[in-house]
């Protein structure tokens, strides 16, 4: 016997053992004045015969007193009837009574007079109370924000014109997009540069009634070039592996890759349709030769053809020293497309664990390096016998991914590089807990070809994640 709320109707059945009431979907949002139609409302009883009247009992909001309209019986058994425009101005209730002779009254809502239906008529057409403003406004698009529409039956959504005229901004040839009621921010990115526009939003409510539209005034910057912040990063091997990252304005559509040999000037070697929406990328050059310092730099363009400033350059020498180890694990190819070697085989006094717990802080791509180990009672010892006297950056990877030893204390151990402590008593859940990536980095200078790592017990031997020796370029 309770209704049920729908988003744009009520239903409601009234169900007693001899006989059944069955109201379908009244509409929940209705205009002011405008007539309301009642129908397919069906009654059944187990007499066929028995003499039948349906009323609608109707109260306007303020009155006392329920007026009486009766209801049509249709040919199909149901019953029909209509409120005027004159009882829909305003706000008011409603119930249905049946009476069957010989019967008791049976309505809908149960309770009848006592907890009637509510009609809120819509009123008033919405509106936008304030003015819009500009979030941004650059040469690529301009991004405009509005305040919260108000409606005495709720707002539907919005309309978003553009024009260059304020006379013609709200007319329909100049629709840009309908918006939903819980967007008031829109990002136009088709208007014309270093013009001036006129937007205009208008509010929409429930029952379809428009709004008066609030206007906003553009002067749309002039074409310009586009900012490049894109961060690069290169690694060289007998190949020179580049990889960028960070945002770019949404008019770029392409990327272009610079190089230039030694001293020499830059020139382009590879571009990238990026569309916009570039994150992060990557590039291998592999027309590079030997011991050649190589330097790269980005340059960006958008759609109007405007080139940006080329970005920070980028020093790596072609074979240059770089090695990676997957301690304890198999190979892994990281975004970079630089390996890390697989470290499965035996190693005197050194054992392998995996872990398949998500490890905090890894990159993606790492996460097979983070999750596999070194470990050791006593020590852990790398040595690397294929490198030339100069400066390398050592780092080493680290997580703690061994629940026995995940309490602050339980495993500590020394690092040591070519015989120098760099590293003492490390206690990696100490500090950043279980699961989590933590990293040295040290940057060695050595005199002979040979570079020996050396994580050493202090209480509990050791574990290590990887390793990545890679020679500092000097120009």
């Amino acid at each position: 016997g309770n209704p049920l709320l729908h988003p744009e109707a009520y239903y409601t059945l009234n169900r007693i053992p001899q006989y059944a009431l069955t109201v379908p979907p009244i509409a929940r949002t209705l205009r002011a004045g405008e007539p309301l139609i009642f129908s397919g409302i069906r009654y059944r009883s187990e007499d066929k015969n028995a003499a039948v009247e349906a009323r609608l009992m109707v109260r306007p909001e303020g009155e006392k007193e329920f007026l009486n309209i009766k209801l049509e019986h249709e040919e199909d058994g149901t019953f029909k009837g209509a409120l005027t425009g004159e009882y829909t101005k305003g706000i008011f209730t409603y119930y249905v009574e049946v009476k069957e002779e010989g019967q008791e009254s049976v309505t809908f809502p149960e309770e009848g007079p006592k907890q009637p239906m509510k009609i809120v008529p819509d009123i008033r057409a919405p509106l936008i109370p304030g003015s819009p403003e500009i979030v941004s406004a650059r040469n690529y698009a301009i991004t405009i924000r509005w305040p919260e529409g108000k409606d005495d039956t709720g707002i539907e959504g919005y309309r978003m014109y553009r024009s260059g005229e304020k006379a013609g901004a709200a007319q329909k040839e100049n629709l840009l997009k309908k918006l939903p009621s819980g967007q008031r921010e829109f990002r136009d990115t088709s208007m014309p540069s270093a013009k001036v526009v006129w937007y205009a939003v208008q509010p929409i409510d429930l029952v379809g009634r428009e709004g008066q539209p609030i206007f906003l005034k553009v002067e749309v910057p002039a074409d310009e070039p586009p900012q490049n912040t894109i961060k690069l990063t290169a690694l060289a091997t007998d190949k020179v592996f580049l990889r960028w990252q960070g945002a770019i304005e949404s008019d770029v559509e392409r990327l272009f890759i610079e190089r230039a040999a030694d001293d020499g000037k830059f020139e382009p070697i590879a571009n990238y349709v990026i569309g916009g929406k570039l994150k992060m990328g990557r590039h291998i050059d592999e027309k590079v030769e030997k011991d050649i310092h190589y330097r790269y730099r980005l340059r960006l363009r958008d759609r109007g053809g405007n080139q940006s400033e080329p970005g920070p350059e980028v020093n790596v020498m072609a074979g240059a020293y770089l090695r990676r180890i997957n301690c304890g694990g198999r190979e892994v190819i990281g975004e970079d497309g630089i390996p890390w070697e697989a470290d499965k085989g035996r190693r005197d006094g050194m054992g392998t664990w995996a872990s398949r717990s998500k490890i905090k802080k890894a990159p993606n791509d790492l996460q097979g390096i983070y999750q596999t180990e070194r470990w050791s009672n006593r020590s852990i010892i790398y040595t690397f016998d294929d490198l030339q006297p100069g400066s390398y950056s050592v780092r080493l990877l680290f997580a703690e991914t061994n629940l026995r030893f995940s309490k602050v204390g339980k495993r500590t151990f020394d690092i040591k590089i070519n015989d120098h402590l760099v590293r003492q008593k490390v206690d990696v859940f100490a500090r950043v807990g279980a699961n989590t990536a933590w990293d040295v980095e040290e940057t060695v200078e050595i005199s002979v070809r040979q570079m020996k790592i050396l994580l050493q017990k202090v209480k509990i031997g050791p574990m290590l994640k990887g390793i990545e020796i890679r020679a500092i370029v000097k120009r």
